[in-house]
């Protein structure tokens, strides 16, 4: 089932125990700007703060509002329900089967991987090639949420290795046709079968070591890794390796567990924000949200800008207790082309001072296409 995605939705609605004035002045404090510009939250109109969040995030975006004296609203995203035939063109309620021609969505795509459904072009619409919804093109499936391009992609590519399993003809000819007399040897004796065992498990215990050693030294190596949507990226330093567990929000996240340093990469469309939402605005929403999740917060160095190719920025030192670790971040917001990146990397304080120059090798080598 796909995931649910909301809309945090600002009227201009004011807390009863504030009045506007108030509400305007903590949100400039909130976005570290004018009380002018905070005006442009109390136009009467509806504004979009954030859009296509999951609840959790969505509830985040809330809660920083609230406490600035306003009412924001989570409003469920409505997705188009319909789907469209990748094979008769027929357009029906979303279902695994095509009520008109009978075929199952799911087994006819990955039978056809030719016909790229994700990619048709029909008066600006386009197909999902996992769940079939059509809808306006996109680079991601608005309802299952797929990046079209990395799924065609890794489609496409198991369609090769399935392709490379079967036996080629002639090979399949050869051992059909050729046959061999099977020479005779005498029974092994049971000094011999032990030996054999035992050779066989050095070799075995080799091979895995052997093994173990070189996917441990390819996912330790220098590399470069990039995010869901391939559209950024940063290089990875040696010692470092991917992660999955450090934050459920993360498109990158990597670590050196040798000496406690930990790196995350979360980022945002910016069409998903309101167009005068700066990258100094959205680092000040985001150390809220850190603000919120850690004791003793204090920045202690920042803002600092900073340019990241062509990407401005502006980055924080910060200090704070998590489970009674004294912990200290490196939090950097860039603004590219098409997303707001929120680069946070931490370590203990007693270990921060030895892990900044990888923490500023990997800031550096951060870009977006």
């Amino acid at each position: 089932m796909a995931q649910e995605l909301y809309n945090v939705v600002f009227y201009g609605e004011i807390g009863r125990q504030h009045t506007r004035e108030e509400a305007q002045q903590k949100l400039a404090q909130l976005f570290k700007c004018s009380v002018q510009q905070a005006e442009r939250f109390f136009t009467g109109k509806k504004i979009i703060i954030k859009a296509k969040a999951d609840h959790q995030a969505a509830l985040k975006y809330q809660r920083v509002f609230e406490q600035a004296g306003t009412i924001c609203h989570i409003e469920v995203l409505e997705i188009e329900s319909k789907m469209t035939c990748p094979k008769c063109g027929f357009k029906q309620d979303k279902s695994e089967e095509c009520i008109h021609c009978g075929i199952i969505i799911k087994h006819y795509l990955k039978s056809h991987p030719e016909s790229k459904p994700g990619t048709e072009k029909k008066e600006g619409m386009m197909i999902c090639p996992k769940c079939g919804t059509e809808q306006e093109e996109a680079k991601r499936c608005s309802y299952c949420g797929v990046f079209i391009k990395n799924y065609l992609k890794a489609h496409g590519r198991e369609s090769e290795r399935q392709e490379s399993r079967k036996p080629k003809g002639e090979y399949r000819q050869i051992t059909q046709h050729t046959h061999h007399k099977q020479k005779e040897f005498p029974e092994p004796s049971t000094t011999d079968r032990i030996f054999s065992k035992l050779v066989a498990r050095v070799i075995g215990v080799l091979l895995v070591i052997g093994i173990s050693g070189i996917i441990g030294f390819y996912t330790t190596q220098e590399q470069f890794v990039s995010g869901p949507s391939d559209e950024f990226g940063l290089k990875k330093p040696r010692g470092w390796v991917m992660e999955s567990d450090l934050n459920n929000e993360a498109d990158i996240q990597i670590a050196n567990a040798k000496n406690e340093g930990y790196l995350v990469v979360m980022s945002e469309l910016k069409v998903d924000f309101e167009n005068f939402i700066t990258y100094r605005m959205h680092s000040n929403l985001t150390r809220k949200f850190l603000r919120d999740s850690v004791l003793n917060y204090r920045e202690v160095s920042g803002p600092t800008e900073i340019l990241i190719g062509s990407m401005k920025g502006v980055q924080y030192e910060i200090t704070g207790s998590v489970d009674g670790l004294n912990m200290k971040y490196l939090h950097t917001t860039l603004e590219g082309r098409k997303y707001f990146h929120q680069i946070s990397a931490w370590s203990l304080i007693s270990k921060y001072d030895s892990n900044k120059p990888a923490f500023d090798k990997i800031l550096e080598s951060f870009y977006e296409y």
